[in-house]
């Protein structure tokens, strides 16, 4: 509901999440919803992944 409320009321059109390498349960969920590898830190053994919002990825968000 958050992510719906702020593509409709800020206009957000990319999500962004940071998340430590060694939380696969998290990685595992977010890319489930969609969400794409975008960076790595080395330094503090975290991925970055992207969700930008597109007409599915928002459909997706109402359901």
């Amino acid at each position: 509901m958050m992510m719906t409320f702020a593509v409709e009321h800020y206009g957000i059109q990319k999500f962004h999440a940071k998340i430590g390498d060694s939380n696969a349960a998290s990685l595992k969920l977010f890319r489930k919803l969609g969400y794409v590898d975008a960076s790595y830190s080395e330094v503090f053994k975290e991925v970055t992944l992207e969700l930008p919002v597109t007409e599915q990825s928002f459909k997706m968000l109402v359901t």
